[in-house]
């Protein structure tokens, strides 16, 4: 993959990231329960994924 490309879409999902903190705020679906990741190139969660509620900001 050319670097222009994947700098592209770098900056595509930190853009999406900036419009998403933006309007929403994020609950975890369960905050007594630990999240365990492992660091990788990408972030690994263990136990099926990351369960939240996203809440429009008024």
């Amino acid at each position: 993959m050319a670097s222009g490309r994947s700098l592209k879409f770098t900056a595509f999902h930190k853009i999406l990231a900036a419009v998403l903190l933006y309007f929403f705020r994020f609950k975890l679906g369960d905050e007594k329960k630990k999240v365990k990741y492992r660091t990788m190139f990408t972030l690994h969660l263990e136990d099926k994924g990351l369960h939240f509620y996203a809440f429009h900001r008024l």
